[in-house]
């Protein structure tokens, strides 16, 4: 690929991402400083680059990527680490040579060859655990084989990117000439050095000693004895007390040496062509493994910073224990966690949020500093992570649809370039989501209907919300005007929440409690950040007041639905716990059967081990009945056919076809290829093959593929 061909691939990469970032509002929800958190599990410049670059995936993607990190959560130890020694940004180093138009260098060679090696070892890593990491497992099937290019870098370079002399016939004898030259050199000017003429003219503390000056052999002379030892002053010391002065007498043997190391030079510059040429020419090839290779490390780092952080990996809609709905359960903001870890906050409240079962909207309501924009980023945040195929920082039974998009206006900057207000900028921004709001995209809207007059204010967000409600689109709003709260209750899909406020300490709490308002406090809030009394007394008196039995109501109202809304987490929340020990009991029962074919098969091979000298015994000893008398070979036939007979009931192989023979419709097999415990369907013992139920799809197999072990 030329670096012209290359750059504008680049580009169009860049273009696409910025495109898929401005998709789902990354920019707003902090995307970056959150990928920053991830970046001191990556392992390799490859993981690095990949995270850096990590973008909300296709949903296809995205799902495969999370069913990864289910699989590294109920691995076993047992597994080990994977052999990632010598992963690096292989296509990073391609694309660096192809746009300054250079052949790659020594080094770089050797960190392709050491990619391709890690590339090999994993591939045969993961074909050993198959049956533990099925959905990693398909990643190593992605990688391709490239193990002749490896040969060939390996064979032609050393450890440090210098071509070795088996690399080209050519580099082979320039350097055995070389070295021959070289040593006459050397040999001849110690000789020299020697002779007492020259002794005298050395300079002090160089006597009998040689030097290599510009690549040719010299002698150190006294800049005041130059005339003793006629030749070419090559350098000087920095005093110019001392000369460097190549004796005349071997100057053709110094140019022969020059001529042999430009040759070797070139010869060298030509392989280095050949070989970034055989580098180019899979350049396709290593980049699909780079690919691959990126996912699975991006799993790891994923597995490793939920462990650190305390995460884990989303359920998605369809999965077994999973909702259909948007479900937060203990989930918590990284960047507050990184906060709390740093000890620069106290604590990071857990949030529990749900949206689009029973309804399609969520308003949360209450004071201005207690929290209803850390929801929404909170919120927005679990899903780019899902949609990325990274674990989320929340409990079990925490389910994240696989959204096409988020569309959010948070945040009251002004658009200074555009010389737009507040109000214009979020009217700007609710536009272009419009634009893209369906059913499959989440809408976050901070203080709907705010930033203008509180009655136009509320009436414009009250059309906006019905309009979004009208069209299915899950939405989590914001606001402390009042009047919305009576939409909520006016429409069935639309339900309230509140964050909690501490009327004691007249201070949030941060706990989101879905099923009731909240008020937005502000003259509480004001009385204690220091406006006098008085003032806020008179504010007090100026304030319209609701007919008090009717607030009471609503009131009331709250207090059942918050009620009701507990009682329904609770539920949800021991149910997750009950979905979560089952699937760690399916994964070890799993595992138990599929060491259960792992011993049956150790048992087979160790007992015709130990019985094959036992079967050669027992047939020298019935040939040997043959040349004894007819009287001791009635005596000794019986007992010699009731052995053969018991020693071949021992061998697993025989008990094997026994088993076989047993083989009916609804008889339980194991298959080792598949590390599955499957019911048979239907027995062909004609053509010796069977047909099983796998998974949901019923499959043809071979007697020979089926483990016997089931009745041992």
């Amino acid at each position: 690929m030329s670096s012209r061909a290359a750059l504008t691939r680049a580009e169009e990469d860049a273009r696409a991402r910025a495109a898929r970032l401005a998709e789902f509002s990354c920019e707003v929800l902090d995307w970056s400083a959150v990928l920053a958190l991830f970046r001191p599990f990556a392992r390799s410049a490859l993981g690095r680059r990949a995270l850096e670059l990590r973008v909300p995936l296709p949903e296809a993607e995205a799902r495969a990527a999370i069913e990864r990190l289910l699989e590294w959560e109920t691995a076993g130890s047992d597994l080990g680490e994977p052999p990632l020694g010598g992963l690096c940004d292989a296509p990073g180093r391609l694309a660096r040579a192809a746009e300054e138009s250079r052949a790659l260098l020594g080094e770089e060679l050797v960190a392709i060859a050491g990619f391709l090696r890690c590339s090999a070892a994993l591939r045969e890593w993961l074909g050993e655990r198959r049956a533990q990491l099925p959905f990693n497992g398909r990643l190593g099937q992605r990688l391709p084989d490239l193990s002749a290019l490896r040969s060939e870098l390996e064979a032609g370079l050393d450890g440090a990117g210098a071509p070795r002399d088996e690399a080209s016939p050519v580099l082979g004898r320039l350097r055995a000439e070389l070295r021959v030259l070289t040593r006459q050199l050397e040999s001849a000017l110690k000789e020299l050095a020697h002779r007492p003429s020259a002794r005298t003219a050395l300079s002090d503390g160089h006597v009998g000693q040689v030097h290599q000056r510009h690549g040719r052999w010299v002698l150190a002379i006294k800049s005041t004895h130059l005339g003793q030892v006629p030749g070419a002053v090559l350098d000087r010391s920095a005093s110019g007390e001392t000369l460097y002065v190549e004796p005349r007498e071997f100057a053709d043997l110094g140019n022969r040496m020059v001529e042999l190391r430009a040759d070797e030079a070139r010869e060298s510059s030509r392989l280095f062509v050949q070989w970034t040429r055989a580098v180019l020419a899979k350049r396709s090839a290593i980049e699909t493994a780079a690919a691959a290779l990126a996912d699975f490390e991006l799993g790891l780092v994923g597995r490793d910073m939920a462990r650190a952080y305390g995460g884990r990996a989303p359920l998605l809609p369809g999965m077994s224990g999973a909702a259909d709905e948007l479900v937060l359960r203990g989930a918590r903001h990284p960047l507050l966690v990184e906060q709390e870890r740093a000890g620069r906050i106290p604590r990071c409240v857990p949030l529990d949020l749900r949206l689009g079962g029973s309804f399609d909207q969520l308003l949360i309501t209450g004071p201005n500093t207690g929290g209803k924009t850390l929801v929404l980023k909170t919120a927005g945040v679990c899903v780019l992570l899902a949609s990325s195929g990274l674990p989320i920082l929340a409990d079990a039974g925490s389910t994240v649809p696989l959204y096409r998009a988020v569309a959010a206006d948070i945040g009251d900057e002004q658009e200074v370039e555009q010389s737009l207000s507040t109000f214009a900028s979020h009217v700007a921004r609710i536009a272009a989501g419009l634009k893209r709001a369906g059913r499959d995209v989440l809408l976050l809207l901070d203080e709907v209907g705010g930033a203008t007059d509180p009655e136009e204010g509320a009436a414009l967000g009250e059309s906006l919300l019905e309009h979004l409600l009208e069209r299915r689109v899950p939405t989590l709003a914001t606001t402390h005007l009042a009047s919305l709260v009576e939409y909520a209750w006016r429409h069935a899909r639309v339900e309230n929440a509140s964050v909690e406020f501490d009327f004691e300490r007249l201070a949030p709490t941060y706990r989101l409690l879905v099923g009731t308002p909240g008020a937005s406090q502000a003259l509480d809030i004001a009385l204690r950040l220091g406006l006098p009394a008085a003032l806020v007394q008179r504010a007090r008196q100026r304030m319209v007041r609701q007919d008090d039995r009717a607030a009471a109501l609503i009131r009331d109202l709250g207090e059942a639905r918050l009620a009701a809304e507990r009682a329904r987490a609770d539920a949800d929340e021991r149910l997750s716990q009950v979905v979560e020990r089952q699937r760690i009991l399916e994964h070890g029962e799993a595992e138990l059967e599929r060491r259960r074919g792992e011993l049956a098969a150790e048992l087979e091979g160790e007992l015709e081990r130990r019985l094959a000298p036992s079967a050669g015994a027992l047939e020298r000893l019935a040939n040997l009945l043959d040349q004894v008398s007819q009287p001791q070979r009635q005596a000794l036939a019986e007992p010699v056919a009731a052995l053969g007979a018991a020693v071949g009931a021992a061998r697993l192989s025989d008990y094997r076809e026994s088993f076989l023979a047993r083989l009916a419709k609804g008889s339980p097999v194991w298959l080792p290829r598949y590390g599955r415990r499957c019911p048979v369907l239907q027995v062909d013992r004609t053509r010796r093959r069977l047909r099983v139920r796998l998974g949901q799809r019923d499959v043809d197999v071979s007697f020979d593929d089926v483990a016997a072990f089931e009745a041992l």
